[in-house]
């Protein structure tokens, strides 16, 4: 079970680090627009994930799961349009008919959206049904092709795709050895996957390569796998 929330605990943050947070957001906040500002869909995106999103509170949302339900890995972050636009550029290079996406783990969608408004058939795995009940109604109004599943996707079955994307930045070990397993046993040969802060370093993984972007808490690392 792996899904991208925050944390419920509470935590008392310097004020050193609250000034580095803010100006960080607003600093890739900027970079995003320079990047994109002239795209429609851009604008879309930001103006329709703000209305759908307003006022919504994770830590209120992560209290009404189930004890059971409150995993290590619920931390909230996501990548920006700019940089999910560089990820699929960056995997086509390598896989130039790819067209078809699996996000595993989508929290509000950015990446799918920018995915979908890119031209890709994308399928949005989340486990928090707010992301859905929130996201769903704004791709479906833009008119864009992305399908939501709710569900753990450690249990669920790995679709036929051409390249799934996780973010494991936060994953505990166990979640990322299970995950890894089954990705290894029911990914076809030659499918491609894009991790985050994860190298799958596993003969049945061929590493084809790697690059640095900007996400919300700083930067991440995008490894490119093929399954073998």
């Amino acid at each position: 079970m792996s899904i991208k929330g925050e944390s419920t605990s509470r935590e008392w943050k310097p004020w050193p680090r609250i000034v580095r947070d803010l100006s960080w957001g607003a600093t890739l906040s900027l970079y995003d627009a320079i990047l994109l500002g002239d795209k429609s869909w851009w604008w879309r995106i930001h103006y329709h994930l703000w209305k759908a999103y307003r006022g919504w509170s994770p830590r209120e949302v992560l209290a009404r799961l189930p004890d059971q339900d409150m995993l290590e890995s619920l931390n909230y972050g996501e990548a920006p349009a700019s940089t999910a636009k560089k990820a699929l550029e960056f995997c086509q290079e390598y896989f130039p008919q790819a067209t078809t996406l699996v996000d595993l783990g989508a929290g509000r969608g950015v990446l799918c959206m920018t995915a979908a408004a890119l031209g890709w058939n994308v399928l949005a795995v989340e486990y928090l049904n707010e992301f859905i009940r929130r996201s769903e109604p704004v791709t479906r109004s833009l008119g864009w092709s992305v399908e939501w599943v709710q569900g753990d996707f450690c249990d669920l079955p790995v679709p036929s795709t051409d390249l799934i994307h996780t973010s494991a930045t936060e994953y505990p070990e166990s979640t990322r050895a299970a995950l890894a397993q089954k990705l290894s046993t029911e990914c076809h040969s030659g499918q491609a996957i894009l991790t985050q802060d994860w190298v799958l370093e596993d003969p049945r993984f061929e590493v084809l390569a790697s690059q640095r972007w900007p996400v919300t808490w700083g930067t991440a690392l995008f490894t490119l796998h093929r399954a073998r």
